[in-house]
């Protein structure tokens, strides 16, 4: 089903000047939003505190032990202040030998501003930051990269934006031009349905967005000139927490009580002949960060399920039962999960950070605990990046 939109085109900070482009069964005019909504930025003195502390290992989950685990803790850096505001990071994507991070303004439900930053990673124990862009009116929930753009979704005032409240209720994205892997005010935004944007990737000419708690679903968006950023198919359902291009397959998570995979075979985006696994485990709570990771070709979903711990699924179980699971005695949620070769990674909240034995969940080799709350976790082939809101970014290298 195509369903046709309104958007916005071509945002430039300097001159804070949009260029809008309509369908022609658009009734509606779309209100201009303020002035200079984007901002290239390049000061960040101050920000990053190296560390080179090594990282104990992990005994049984009574306590460290004074051997290293592997893992350095390499660098910290702090949020950014911009205007006054002080963001959260809340997902991170890495292309080559940089990490791009998105950030939002977490204050009050009206309240909307946003950021992403590029890391360079070239020495993995000397990061550094190169380029920042502001949004003065977008919350950004999470971030992916590919050649020479940046796609992030969130959200914005949908009064303010002046879209068809018929199509949307906030939900935007937003693509970022990159320069020698930079960032620039060369910005193009379109709505998207529900609320929010919670998760984007890219496959060929199209973008996937899992969307919104309420209202929401997963949306296919054309980048191709004739329909740019226009919905093209669309998968309705409430609680559209996270989404993964691997392999050949698609695959995206509903979270909630009755938590599900949907799976997209054959690189094909169909509704209407994906599979469903409902999933043996819940979600919670249900406005939480929530991340699915298909390690592909062994066909294994991790995935987080806040106060329920970190689950790994079989892709091919129709039955959903979980393969192995991890939780702990404490308080912390699992907000974020990754994993490479020989890791499984947790970002559990005020826990910290877990880094499991891939084979066995009952084997932590590490618990990289801080002052903050573990809500996210990026692993690259030498770091291991950990989003903890105000706090900004832990950086380790293996």
């Amino acid at each position: 089903m195509k369903m046709r939109n309104l958007k916005l085109m071509g945002v430039t900070a300097l001159a804070g000047l949009v260029a809008v482009s309509c369908s022609s069964d658009d009734d509606n005019q779309i209100q201009e939003p303020a002035k200079e909504r984007v901002e290239v930025y390049n000061d960040f003195s101050g920000r990053i505190t190296y560390k080179n502390e090594p990282v104990e290992s992990y005994d049984d989950g009574s306590g460290k032990t004074a051997s290293s685990s592997g893992f350095t803790y390499v660098a910290d850096i702090s949020a950014p202040v911009l205007h006054g505001r002080t963001m959260s990071a809340t997902g991170i994507a890495v292309q080559g030998n940089k990490a791009y991070v998105s950030y939002h303004w977490n204050e009050n439900e009206g309240d909307f501003a946003g950021a992403i930053e590029v890391i360079d990673i070239t020495q993995p124990s000397q990061p550094s930051l190169i380029s920042g862009l502001y949004f003065q009116d977008v919350d950004l929930n999470e971030i992916a990269v590919q050649g020479n753009e940046v796609y992030a979704v969130g959200g914005r005032s949908l009064d303010v934006s002046g879209y068809d409240a018929n199509f949307t209720s906030g939900g935007v994205i937003e693509v970022v031009r990159l320069q020698g892997g930079t960032l620039t005010n060369q910005v193009d935004e379109a709505p998207i349905p529900a609320f929010s944007g919670n998760s984007v990737f890219r496959a060929g000419n199209s973008l996937y967005v899992a969307s919104g708690n309420t209202g929401g679903g997963v949306f296919e968006l054309d980048l191709r000139n004739n329909n740019y950023l226009e919905v093209t198919n669309s998968d309705y359902y409430d609680n559209s927490k996270y989404g993964v291009n691997e392999g050949s397959m698609y695959a995206f998570l509903r979270g909630g009580p009755n938590s599900e995979l949907h799976i997209h075979n054959s690189n094909n985006f169909n509704p209407g002949a994906k599979t469903v696994i409902p999933l043996q485990h819940p979600t919670a709570p249900a406005d939480g960060k929530k991340v699915m990771r298909l390690d592909f070709p062994n066909n294994t979903a991790y995935v987080s399920s806040g106060t329920y711990g970190l689950h790994s699924y079989s892709t091919n179980d129709p039955s959903g039962n979980a393969v192995q699971s991890f939780t702990t005695n404490g308080s912390g949620l699992v907000n974020g999960v990754d994993y490479d070769h020989n890791h499984v990674y947790a970002a559990k909240g005020s826990e910290g950070l877990f880094i499991l034995d891939k084979q066995d969940f009952n084997s932590i080799a590490a618990n990289f605990s801080f002052s903050g709350s573990a809500n996210y976790v990026k692993s690259s082939p030498q770091n291991v990046f950990i989003a903890h809101g105000r706090g900004g970014l832990k950086i380790l290298s293996k």
